[in-house]
């Protein structure tokens, strides 16, 4: 959701749910749930004959789960944050219907592995990467 008060610059509030992923170390595996919301302001942005462009940064919170696998993970629930950058698109195709883009750059604060006892020997099984990226694409609605 981008916001816009008049004689201010846009406020991006957004949120993602990436409800699969799986860390397979040598001697099992883990699924890992990531969720977060965060709060962005857009200070470069334009928007004319239907096309928008919003380049923006914030920061976001949330969590990383362990929700399933064959492993005992050291630490099922880690609360996150990060820093957020992005440059997202619109384009409004009919009426209201707008295709959107955004390229994301993620820093989260936190790097630290999450780890297994395996045969008594502890074992990393995920660590966050020091920055990450993300594409997204979509569509959506514009109201003016």
């Amino acid at each position: 959701i981008i916001l816009r008060a008049p004689n201010f610059v846009p406020v991006a509030i957004e949120g993602a749910l990436y409800p699969f992923s799986r860390a397979e170390p040598t001697n099992g595996h883990a699924d890992f749930l990531h969720v977060h919301a965060g709060l962005q302001i857009c200070p470069l942005w334009f928007r004319e004959n239907g096309l928008a462009l919003h380049a923006c940064l914030g920061a976001d919170a949330g969590a990383v789960i362990v929700v399933g696998g064959d492993l005992a993970i050291a630490e099922n629930e880690r609360l996150i944050g990060q820093a957020h950058a992005v440059v997202r698109g619109h384009w409004d195709v009919i009426g209201p219907l707008t295709i959107r883009a955004g390229v994301h750059l993620l820093v989260p604060f936190r790097h630290e592995p999450f780890l297994a006892t395996v045969g008594g020997v502890s074992t990393t099984v995920y660590t966050p990467e020091p920055i990450a990226g993300m594409l997204d694409i979509g569509l959506g609605i514009h109201t003016d």
